[in-house]
């Protein structure tokens, strides 16, 4: 199991508060929370003058070297990374898509002056590697995996700019703004020995921790989709809601025909929405199915799958879900019902509406 580079200098700050947990399919075991409890991170993002820190170290990132590394890239993926468009100190959201739309990796691409860098999720980093491999031909550019040479911290909050600009200078790194909450942040990209005396000095400047568990709360109340949870090999790019992976004006890319249709056709037959949950229901899990309610026509047909839950500080204690619902029935406000299984193979009808991602 893997684990977090940073993960030495935490446990020297955090002490016996620091609590691991496995993540990302039981392949790294990662931070959980830095105290007793979640909510006191959760509150460092979104609390006004005060600013949240989470280690993302964890990432896969490729590096593209080379002449032709832009215009290579700019006929692999669903956004418009040309030189015309992405420059140097700029990053973009974008997709690696199959030729029939579904996307195999999530990626945000980094410009810099003599590279590109791409991060996924390290759970895609040898297909994308590959794949990106066995498209090239004749093309000037060389990938290679330079994971271990980089760490990204997250800034979210704020005075997430501020304190980023304030660690960047002389590291040999970059920020870049990237939100992974409702919250405003920054991502600091350090090559990683530079990386343990930033994370102290953000620390000493009055970062707080943040672990994956306020984290996750975060990013579901945020309406924001995660690899593994939202996204998928089953998962169509237009079906997620990524709207800031995607060019509609650009050349043509792997998978660039089947997006292109659904946008004419002006709809997909289901989209991502939140599904907030009833007053004292339980959690759901990935998995657990959503249904039209008893007093609906077609009562308890299955419209939808829960993709991730959590309970919500921001509606008072409440499960919100991130779920796939079909587009009849997603409209904000309708009325579904979640059946929770409980051990054993019973199964509770749970009482929700619909909402928007986010909302």
């Amino acid at each position: 199991m893997e684990h977090p580079l940073l993960l030495d200098t935490q446990r020297r700050l955090a002490g016996g508060a620091l609590t691991l947990a496995p993540m990302l399919d039981g392949t790294w075991e990662l931070p959980a929370r830095y105290g007793a409890d979640w909510r006191a991170e959760y509150e460092a993002v979104l609390k006004p003058g005060s600013v949240g820190l989470t280690d993302r170290s964890w990432l896969g990132v490729l590096e593209l070297t080379g002449r032709d590394r832009q215009t290579f890239l700019q006929g692999m993926v669903s956004n418009d990374v040309a030189v015309a468009s992405l420059q140097p100190g700029q990053g973009r959201r974008a997709a690696f898509l199959d030729s029939t739309g579904h996307i195999l990796a999530d990626l945000f691409v980094h410009a810099l002056p003599d590279k590109l860098l791409i991060e996924t999720d390290p759970r895609c980093l040898d297909r994308l590697a590959q794949t990106l491999d066995k498209y090239l031909i004749m093309e000037k550019v060389r990938l290679r995996d330079v994971s271990a040479e980089w760490a990204t911290l997250a800034l979210q909050g704020e005075r997430s700019e501020a304190l980023a600009a304030s660690v960047e200078d002389g590291t040999g790194g970059f920020a870049v703004p990237r939100r992974h909450s409702a919250a405003p942040g920054h991502d600091l990209w350090l090559p990683v020995e530079a990386a343990p005396a930033a994370w102290e000095r953000l620390i000493g400047y009055g970062a707080v921790p943040v672990g994956e568990e306020a984290r996750e709360v975060l990013r579901v109340e945020a309406g924001l989709a995660a690899w593994g949870r939202e996204l998928n090999e089953t998962v169509l790019l237009p079906e997620a809601g990524l709207d800031d992976a995607v060019s509609y004006t650009k050349g043509c890319y792997i998978g660039q025909e089947i997006v292109a249709r659904i946008a004419a056709r002006g709809h997909t037959n289901r989209a991502l929405r939140g599904i907030l949950l009833a007053q004292e229901a339980a959690v759901p899990k990935p998995g657990d199915t959503v249904h039209l309610p008893e007093d609906a026509p077609e009562a308890g047909r299955e419209i939808g799958r829960v993709t991730s839950a959590v309970t919500s500080p921001k509606f008072g204690g409440r499960a919100l879900a991130l779920a796939y619902v079909r587009r009849e029935h997603h409209a904000p406000e309708t009325p579904v019902a979640v059946h929770l299984r409980q051990p054993g193979g019973a199964v509770f009808a749970a009482a929700g509406e619909v909402r928007m991602p986010g909302g």
